[in-house]
């Protein structure tokens, strides 16, 4: 699919605490994941500001528009690759009906979801 027809768009950077903000905008589902992993797979290349080779990493739903299965174990697997590196992954900006799908499948008990 041409970049300009994706449903979903992913920004990166660096916060004033030291963590990576991974920011999305659109769809989250199969067809998207693959972008999600790759972003991921590059965040060690990222210097935090504090200097951390590795930093922790806040994921940014704000801009979620959808949510799919695929998304959210995607979500759930990079926690648990994130862990596996004395990393934490936090989420922010869910909408109620994100949050609801969390709760339904028992992710909201593994991931760290941010009220902001």
């Amino acid at each position: 699919m041409p970049e300009a027809e994706r449903p979903v768009q992913i920004d990166v950077e660096p916060d004033l605490e030291g963590r990576i903000v991974v920011r999305i905008q659109g769809a989250l589902d199969l067809p998207e994941v693959g972008d999600l992993r790759a972003v991921f797979a590059r965040l060690c290349d990222l210097e935090a500001p504090d200097g951390l080779d590795c930093p922790d990493v806040v994921l940014d739903l704000t801009g979620v528009t959808f949510l799919g299965s695929s998304g959210m174990g995607t979500i759930a697997e990079l926690h648990q690759d994130l862990g596996r590196q004395q990393r934490h992954l936090s989420l922010r900006g869910a909408s109620p009906m994100i949050r609801k799908a969390f709760a339904i499948t028992g992710l909201d008990r593994m991931l760290d979801l941010d009220e902001a």
